[in-house]
């Protein structure tokens, strides 16, 4: 016995006892199968791993091909279940589609290359297609996040009115922002935008930190709608910096923590702390003195500010000094 969940269209599909040889494919069934290869799986339940192309692109070109139902096993080592599911707006295959981790699926796959070595094939036997509600993805409780009206408890994703995205949020003893509490929640993106005119050559600087989904979620930079970084940025403990510079005139900034359709990984969000701009205004061009205390060299920080029941005071020349404040 293989502990399984089932894809969120197989409810969709009539439920019915699941009898069928089992067969191993060696690639990732992200093309349309013909010739040889479609009559390989046909009338089949298909073992694929994980990873390219869609859970529907999988199990399209493997019903195109004769398939009867799919399985597909992670392609991360140590991972929990999910329920493979459909992407937006996309139209559902026609046969049922499981998930096994890839422990199990290995073991599968092993044992299906043995059995063709003896001349057997081995069969595989589901009492239904949709298995079992206690099967369901477990979800994070939703205290702290934006979704007051979804429930809380024991569910599937799928199954929830509210599919989440909480937005980015300030942490509560205020030293970051974080992407928002979407653990358990999933095809989301959860973003953070930054318009500014900069009226002189200067750049964005910030610390950044990821705890993702290897390989399929992350924090992704973008610029004027174009990426800064070549690839989202799944795993970056502890804190780093970064910096672009940017060029005068008005842009935009963004930081968006995407999920894919599966998997909840460690903090399952990015952190931004340190978030500085510099060529915004002409005045952070460079810092006057305060008084006797040097100022920072230019463009790089903050105009020494006055001590206690002290204020800044511009005279006749622009130069600042401190002074008492009035008793009254």
């Amino acid at each position: 016995k293989v502990e399984t969940r089932a894809g969120t269209w197989n409810e969709q599909l009539l439920d019915a006892e699941l009898k069928a040889p089992l067969k191993f494919v060696e690639n990732l069934a992200c093309d349309p199968f013909n010739g040889t290869a479609a009559n390989g799986v046909k009338g089949a339940v298909v073992l694929v791993l994980r990873g390219t192309c869609t859970f529907v692109d999988k199990t399209k070109h493997l019903s195109d091909a004769g398939a009867v139902a799919v399985i597909v096993y992670n392609n991360l080592y140590n991972m929990p279940h999910f329920h493979p599911a459909a992407a937006p707006n996309s139209t559902i295959p026609t046969i049922p589609i499981f998930m096994v981790t890839r422990e199990d699926g290995e073991r599968l796959r092993d044992a299906a290359a043995a059995a063709k070595l003896e001349g057997r094939v081995p069969q595989l036997t589901a009492a239904s297609t949709r298995c079992s509600l206690d099967r369901q993805e477990t979800l994070a409780s939703l205290s702290g996040s934006s979704n007051a009206n979804a429930s809380t408890g024991n569910g599937s994703w799928d199954k929830q009115a509210i599919k989440g995205c909480a937005h980015w949020a300030a942490d509560p003893a205020g030293g970051f922002i974080h992407s928002g509490n979407n653990h358990g929640f999933h095809w989301l993106y959860s973003f953070l935008t930054l318009s500014v005119r900069f009226v002189r050559d200067g750049y964005v600087r910030f610390r950044y930190a990821v705890d993702a989904e290897q390989n399929y979620d992350g924090l992704v930079f973008e610029m004027d709608g174009e990426p800064v970084w070549p690839e989202a940025v799944k795993s970056m403990e502890p804190l780093t910096d970064f910096k672009v510079n940017v060029s005068r005139g008005p842009h935009s900034f963004t930081w968006a923590y995407k999920k894919d359709y599966g998997t909840s990984h460690g903090e399952d969000r990015a952190r931004l702390q340190v978030l500085e701009v510099s060529g915004t205004a002409r005045a952070d061009h460079e810092c006057r003195s305060c008084s006797s205390i040097s100022a920072s060299s230019a463009g790089e920080g903050h105009c020494q500010v006055c001590g206690r029941n002290m204020y800044g005071r511009v005279d006749m020349t622009g130069r600042i000094s401190c002074q008492p404040c009035p008793r009254n």
